[in-house]
């Protein structure tokens, strides 16, 4: 992950000797710990410091000069997913198919502390490249989709992410 340090809002007419960013554990629990101090403007932030998938972390930015230290910055929230979770697996709804098209369920993803932001469904030809033919993105709700106009006598491969 980099974080970007934007430039003090009111220096007080004196140059900024350093920043510094503060992270929390992932655990939402208050407690930060300096992950840098210097003059950088873009940190990135690794496993090194301390990050792990499937967590959500806070940062929060400060900065020094001869006058002391700037109030704290708002905080920010990052999401750590690594690879997405696994949806469950495709089930063709018998009832809602037919010869030119084909309805499909799944199981929604559970057990993550990432929010699951919704579901792509891709189809391709026998021999053919993947394309996606349900975009659910922004809709984590829907655990269906139907897909139209599907040659007769042709054989198609699906996948879900």
């Amino acid at each position: 992950v980099t974080i970007t340090l934007y430039p003090s809002a009111n220096d007080n007419g004196d140059s900024i000797d350093y920043y510094e960013l503060w992270m929390d554990d992932g655990a939402m629990s208050g407690t930060f710990t300096k992950v840098y101090q210097g003059l950088d403007r873009d940190k990135e932030v690794t496993n090194g410091d301390g990050l792990a998938t499937t967590k959500i972390y806070t940062f929060k930015t400060r900065a020094h000069n001869s006058y002391g230290f700037s109030d704290y910055s708002d905080q920010i929230f990052v999401g750590c997913c690594g690879t997405a979770p696994t949806p469950g697996a495709l089930t063709k709804v018998e009832a809602e198919s037919g010869t030119t098209y084909i309805t499909f369920s799944w199981t929604a993803v559970t057990g993550t502390n990432l929010p699951v932001i919704g579901y792509q469904l891709e189809m391709a030809t026998k021999e053919g490249d993947y394309s996606v033919v349900y975009d659910g993105t922004n809709d984590p709700n829907t655990v269906k989709a139907k897909v139209e106009n599907l040659g007769t006598g042709q054989t198609y491969r699906f996948r879900l992410y």
